[in-house]
Protein backbone atom coordinates (compact mmCIF):
# COMPACT_ATOMS: atom_id res chain seq x y z
CA UNK A 1 0.00 0.00 0.00
CA UNK A 2 2.53 2.91 1.40
CA UNK A 3 6.33 3.03 0.29
CA UNK A 4 6.96 4.97 3.38
CA UNK A 5 5.53 6.12 6.72
CA UNK A 6 5.47 9.62 5.72
CA UNK A 7 3.21 8.79 2.89
CA UNK A 8 1.14 6.99 5.12
CA UNK A 9 1.10 9.67 7.79
CA UNK A 10 0.06 11.90 5.03
CA UNK A 11 -2.80 10.16 3.65
CA UNK A 12 -4.57 9.39 6.94
CA UNK A 13 -4.06 12.80 7.87
CA UNK A 14 -6.02 13.95 4.06
CA UNK A 15 -8.58 11.25 4.75
CA UNK A 16 -9.27 12.70 8.58
CA UNK A 17 -9.35 16.17 6.92
CA UNK A 18 -12.28 15.29 4.16
CA UNK A 19 -14.18 12.87 6.58
CA UNK A 20 -14.60 16.20 8.61
CA UNK A 21 -15.77 17.93 5.84
CA UNK A 22 -18.16 15.71 4.50
CA UNK A 23 -19.38 15.87 8.29
CA UNK A 24 -19.47 19.51 8.72
CA UNK A 25 -21.33 20.03 5.34
CA UNK A 26 -24.04 16.84 6.20
CA UNK A 27 -24.74 18.93 9.72
CA UNK A 28 -25.33 21.99 8.16
CA UNK A 29 -27.38 20.71 5.69
CA UNK A 30 -29.30 18.74 7.86
CA UNK A 31 -29.71 21.97 10.33
CA UNK A 32 -30.83 24.39 7.49
CA UNK A 33 -33.15 22.05 6.04
CA UNK A 34 -34.80 21.20 2.90
CA UNK A 35 -35.29 25.16 1.58
CA UNK A 36 -31.36 24.36 1.08
CA UNK A 37 -32.39 22.80 -2.00
CA UNK A 38 -33.55 25.50 -3.97
CA UNK A 39 -33.47 29.03 -5.30
CA UNK A 40 -31.73 31.02 -3.19
CA UNK A 41 -31.40 29.34 0.18
CA UNK A 42 -29.20 27.01 -1.83
CA UNK A 43 -26.65 30.37 -2.78
CA UNK A 44 -27.34 31.31 1.17
CA UNK A 45 -26.48 27.84 2.46
CA UNK A 46 -23.54 27.30 -0.25
CA UNK A 47 -22.10 30.63 1.32
CA UNK A 48 -22.37 29.24 5.49
CA UNK A 49 -21.07 26.43 4.04
CA UNK A 50 -18.23 27.12 2.34
CA UNK A 51 -17.25 29.90 4.77
CA UNK A 52 -16.82 26.50 7.26
CA UNK A 53 -15.02 24.42 4.69
CA UNK A 54 -13.06 26.46 3.78
CA UNK A 55 -10.16 26.23 5.92
CA UNK A 56 -10.20 22.45 5.99
CA UNK A 57 -9.73 22.54 2.11
CA UNK A 58 -7.26 24.76 1.62
CA UNK A 59 -5.12 22.66 4.49
CA UNK A 60 -5.64 19.35 2.50
CA UNK A 61 -4.50 21.06 -0.66
CA UNK A 62 -1.46 22.16 1.46
CA UNK A 63 -0.32 19.23 2.30
CA UNK A 64 -0.79 17.38 -0.91
CA UNK A 65 1.63 20.14 -2.58
CA UNK A 66 4.17 19.98 0.67
CA UNK A 67 3.95 16.05 0.23
CA UNK A 68 4.84 15.97 -3.62
CA UNK A 69 7.36 18.29 -3.75
CA UNK A 70 9.45 16.19 -0.79
CA UNK A 71 8.53 12.94 -3.44
CA UNK A 72 10.31 14.97 -5.91
CA UNK A 73 12.87 16.24 -3.86
CA UNK A 74 13.63 12.66 -2.48
CA UNK A 75 13.90 11.36 -6.30
CA UNK A 76 17.17 14.40 -6.91
CA UNK A 77 13.74 16.61 -8.86
CA UNK A 78 15.02 19.64 -7.69
CA UNK A 79 13.14 23.23 -8.82
CA UNK A 80 9.20 22.04 -9.13
CA UNK A 81 6.52 24.58 -8.81
CA UNK A 82 3.92 23.87 -6.94
CA UNK A 83 0.82 25.27 -8.26
CA UNK A 84 -1.71 27.90 -6.72
CA UNK A 85 -4.19 27.16 -4.30
CA UNK A 86 -6.47 29.21 -6.05
CA UNK A 87 -6.55 26.67 -9.28
CA UNK A 88 -7.46 23.68 -7.46
CA UNK A 89 -9.24 24.43 -4.35
CA UNK A 90 -12.86 23.94 -3.42
CA UNK A 91 -15.04 26.71 -4.25
CA UNK A 92 -18.12 27.95 -3.08
CA UNK A 93 -19.64 26.89 -6.76
CA UNK A 94 -18.76 23.26 -5.94
CA UNK A 95 -20.56 23.05 -2.76
CA UNK A 96 -23.73 24.86 -4.54
CA UNK A 97 -23.47 22.02 -7.32
CA UNK A 98 -23.19 19.42 -4.79
CA UNK A 99 -26.46 19.96 -3.96
CA UNK A 100 -27.69 20.61 -7.52
CA UNK A 101 -26.24 17.06 -8.49
CA UNK A 102 -28.22 15.51 -5.54
CA UNK A 103 -31.60 16.83 -6.16
CA UNK A 104 -30.27 15.70 -9.99
CA UNK A 105 -29.68 12.50 -8.98
CA UNK A 106 -32.61 12.05 -6.68
CA UNK A 107 -35.16 12.97 -9.77
CA UNK A 108 -33.22 10.70 -12.50
CA UNK A 109 -34.00 7.51 -10.43
CA UNK A 110 -38.19 8.01 -11.28
CA UNK A 111 -38.81 10.21 -8.38
CA UNK A 112 -41.38 12.99 -9.17
CA UNK A 113 -39.96 16.34 -9.39
CA UNK A 114 -42.54 18.65 -7.12
CA UNK A 115 -40.90 20.55 -4.24
CA UNK A 116 -44.35 21.30 -3.19
CA UNK A 117 -45.39 17.89 -2.17
CA UNK A 118 -43.75 18.28 1.29
CA UNK A 119 -42.89 14.25 1.26
CA UNK A 120 -40.96 14.31 -2.09
CA UNK A 121 -39.32 17.55 -0.64
CA UNK A 122 -38.84 15.59 2.56
CA UNK A 123 -37.34 12.10 0.33
CA UNK A 124 -34.94 14.68 -1.93
CA UNK A 125 -33.81 16.39 1.48
CA UNK A 126 -32.56 13.00 3.03
CA UNK A 127 -30.93 11.84 0.23
CA UNK A 128 -28.95 15.10 -0.47
CA UNK A 129 -27.92 14.84 2.97
CA UNK A 130 -26.11 11.74 2.64
CA UNK A 131 -24.74 12.01 -1.01
CA UNK A 132 -23.49 16.16 -0.84
CA UNK A 133 -21.38 14.29 2.16
CA UNK A 134 -19.80 11.67 0.07
CA UNK A 135 -19.21 13.39 -2.71
CA UNK A 136 -17.54 16.03 -0.69
CA UNK A 137 -15.17 13.95 -0.03
CA UNK A 138 -14.71 12.39 -3.76
CA UNK A 139 -14.33 16.09 -4.50
CA UNK A 140 -11.81 16.35 -2.43
CA UNK A 141 -9.77 13.67 -3.08
CA UNK A 142 -10.07 14.93 -6.57
CA UNK A 143 -8.26 17.95 -6.05
CA UNK A 144 -5.92 16.35 -3.91
CA UNK A 145 -4.53 13.95 -6.62
CA UNK A 146 -4.95 17.35 -9.47
CA UNK A 147 -2.87 19.37 -6.70
CA UNK A 148 -0.09 16.48 -6.66
CA UNK A 149 0.16 15.71 -10.28
CA UNK A 150 0.29 19.15 -11.22
CA UNK A 151 3.77 19.56 -8.96
CA UNK A 152 5.01 16.20 -11.03
CA UNK A 153 4.15 17.41 -13.97
CA UNK A 154 6.04 20.92 -12.86
CA UNK A 155 8.65 18.62 -12.04
CA UNK A 156 9.12 16.23 -15.34
CA UNK A 157 7.24 13.49 -13.84
CA UNK A 158 4.68 12.36 -16.10
CA UNK A 159 4.37 8.96 -14.95
CA UNK A 160 2.50 7.68 -11.85
CA UNK A 161 1.60 4.34 -10.12
CA UNK A 162 -1.65 4.27 -8.19
CA UNK A 163 -1.62 2.59 -4.62
CA UNK A 164 -4.47 2.07 -2.18
CA UNK A 165 -5.61 4.75 0.28
CA UNK A 166 -6.56 4.46 3.98
CA UNK A 167 -9.33 2.72 4.86
CA UNK A 168 -11.84 0.20 2.62
CA UNK A 169 -11.12 -0.64 -1.03
CA UNK A 170 -13.68 -1.30 -3.69
CA UNK A 171 -12.45 -4.70 -5.94
CA UNK A 172 -11.27 -2.36 -8.75
CA UNK A 173 -9.29 -0.42 -6.19
CA UNK A 174 -7.50 -3.50 -5.85
CA UNK A 175 -7.14 -3.84 -9.08
CA UNK A 176 -6.07 -1.54 -10.45
CA UNK A 177 -3.45 -0.83 -7.50
CA UNK A 178 0.37 -0.55 -8.51
CA UNK A 179 -0.75 0.42 -12.12
CA UNK A 180 1.15 3.64 -14.17
CA UNK A 181 -1.09 6.00 -15.28
CA UNK A 182 -0.79 9.65 -16.53
CA UNK A 183 -2.38 12.77 -15.43
CA UNK A 184 -5.65 12.22 -17.77
CA UNK A 185 -6.44 8.88 -15.91
CA UNK A 186 -5.86 9.62 -11.90
CA UNK A 187 -9.23 10.82 -10.92
CA UNK A 188 -11.31 9.04 -8.03
CA UNK A 189 -12.50 5.61 -8.96
CA UNK A 190 -15.92 6.20 -6.98
CA UNK A 191 -17.23 8.37 -4.29
CA UNK A 192 -15.10 8.02 -1.56
CA UNK A 193 -12.23 7.01 -3.37
CA UNK A 194 -9.38 7.75 -1.33
CA UNK A 195 -6.74 5.98 -3.26
CA UNK A 196 -3.60 7.72 -4.21
CA UNK A 197 -0.66 8.06 -7.07
CA UNK A 198 3.00 8.28 -6.76
CA UNK A 199 5.16 9.71 -9.28
CA UNK A 200 7.99 7.46 -11.01
CA UNK A 201 10.87 8.03 -13.14
CA UNK A 202 10.61 6.67 -16.56
CA UNK A 203 14.52 5.90 -18.33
Amino acid sequence: MYNTALEASYDARAAASWERASTILSRLLAEAGPDALEGDSRVRFAERAFTLLRPLMADTITQSRTHASRQLRAMGVKGAVAPDLTDITLTQGDVYNLLAASARYFFATGNRKDYTDPAVKADAFRYAVQLAGRQAITLLSERRLEAASRTYENGGIRIYERYLGSGDHCDLCKQIAGTRVTRQDIKPVHDRCTCGVRPLRTR
